[in-house]
C-alpha cells in the first residue's frame, strides 16, 4: 500500500513538473512507470487533457504519441489511446526501449476533454513518456492542461 501510495505521489510530481515546464517550452510531457511490480499485463494508466482556447484560438484537434524508455524487452511494447466522445484512435511505439517514440496520433474533437490511456502488451515495469499538444485548425499551440485519473 505504501508503494502505490508513493509511486501515485512520484507520478502526480512528475506531472506538475512537466506541466510547469511546458508552460515556458510549450512543450507537454507527461509519463512514469507503469506496472512497477511487473505482474500486471492489463496496467493501464489514465488521464484527461483538456484543450482551451488560451488567446491563441480554439483547439481543432489533440496530437499524442508515447516513448517507450525501458531497456529493449521483446513482445512488450507500450501503446497510447485517445478518446473523445465516440471517436478514438491509437498510437504503438512498435520498437521496444529504442530511442523513438511512436508515430503521432490525432483526434479532431475540438475544445474540452480528451481522455488518454498508456497501456502495454504483456506483464512488466516499463517507463514511458507520453508527448501532448493541444493544437488549432492552423496548427498553432493552444490551451492544454492535464489531470492523472489512474497510474498503475
Amino acid at each position: 500500500m505504501e508503494l502505490f501510495f508513493f509511486k501515485r505521489v512520484i507520478v502526480a510530481l512528475s506531472i506538475l513538473l512537466a506541466v510547469g515546464h511546458a508552460n515556458v517550452t510549450l512543450a507537454h510531457s507527461a509519463g512514469g512507470a507503469i506496472d512497477a511490480a511487473g505482474t500486471n499485463a492489463n496496467a493501464t494508466d489514465l488521464a484527461a487533457v483538456t484543450c482551451y482556447d488560451d488567446g491563441d484560438g480554439p483547439a481543432a484537434y489533440l496530437f499524442v504519441q508515447i516513448q517507450d524508455q525501458s531497456a529493449p524487452l521483446q513482445g512488450l511494447l507500450m501503446s497510447i489511446h485517445i478518446q473523445k466522445g465516440l471517436q478514438m484512435t491509437t498510437s504503438t511505439d512498435a520498437v521496444s526501449g529504442d530511442a523513438t517514440a511512436s508515430p503521432g496520433a490525432t483526434l479532431n474533437g475540438g475544445n474540452g476533454i480528451y481522455y488518454i490511456s498508456a497501456t502495454k502488451t504483456a506483464a512488466g515495469t516499463r517507463i514511458f513518456t507520453v508527448t501532448y499538444h493541444c493544437m488549432t485548425s492552423g496548427n498553432a499551440h493552444t490551451g492544454t492542461d492535464i489531470a492523472l485519473y489512474q497510474a498503475q
